[in-house]
Formats: structure tokens, C-alpha cells, sequence
């Protein structure tokens, strides 16, 4: 992983998206030198209720954010 470029996105029933994997994640990647974009992290609160049974993004809001951060991610490959 060392200065490639990568996403960080984490989610979670609870409200905080998973905020401490998350959390912990970064600090993993930022120690190994992974290449983090600015705009390459999300974290998904309450993702059973944006998701359907087959895994399809219902809420326009969680589509656009997930949308934002691949097109981030991709820009800077």
C-alpha cells in the first residue's frame, strides 16, 4: 500500500458510521504510507436504512457521497 493510493469507507447500524474502525483504519493505512486523497473517506451512519436486501443504495444522499469518494480516489490513480 505504500504511496498507492486508496479509499477508507467504513459503515455501521449505529449513528456514528463506524467511527472508531474507521478511526483505526486511517492510522494503519497512515502508518504504511498509503496514499489517502482528501476526499477518499466516508463513513456510513445507520446503513441499514440507506442499503436494500440486495445490497442496493437507497438513499441519494449515501449514492452521491460513495459516488464523490470513488471519482476522488479515481482521479488520483
Amino acid at each position: 500500500f505504500m504511496n498507492k493510493p486508496v479509499a477508507v469507507i467504513s459503515a455501521s447500524s449505529r449513528i456514528t458510521g463506524g467511527d472508531k474502525a474507521h478511526e483505526s483504519i486511517m492510522l494503519t493505512l497512515q502508518m504504511i504510507e498509503a496514499n489517502i486523497p482528501q476526499k477518499s473517506t466516508l463513513q456510513i451512519g445507520v446503513v441499514g436504512t440507506k442499503i436494500n436486501s440486495k445490497a442496493e443504495i437507497l438513499d441519494p444522499t449515501t449514492r452521491e457521497q460513495l459516488k464523490s469518494v470513488l471519482n476522488s480516489l479515481i482521479s488520483s490513480i
